[in-house]
């Protein structure tokens, strides 16, 4: 761990092609070209970093996507992800 950089151990760079096709499809659907690799990485990230620690991971290299391409690509990953479950700032889920 970089000890200026908190994070760095769980930085993960985003191949540009992929982040830009996941943010033309902000329903993304295993049957378009991009699919499998990016839920691949995603579910490795998740398996790796939400299923034991440190329980979070940051996706980097999306600076050539505008806003509107970025909120959508974000989208597309948290659907990826599969259901989000509302905790509060402990960890605990709250009442939906």
């Amino acid at each position: 761990m970089n000890t200026n950089d908190p994070f760095s151990t769980v930085r993960v760079p985003v191949d540009p092609d992929l982040a830009t096709a996941a943010s033309a499809a902000p329903d993304p659907d295993p049957r378009q070209g991009w699919y499998p690799e990016l839920y691949a990485t995603l579910h490795g990230l998740m398996r790796r970093h939400l299923d034991a620690l440190p329980g979070y991971f940051v996706l980097t290299g999306l600076d050539h996507l505008s806003e509107r391409q970025a909120r959508d690509f974000t989208v597309a990953v948290s659907r990826m992800a599969g259901d989000l479950l509302p905790q509060d700032g402990h960890g605990r889920c709250c009442a939906t």
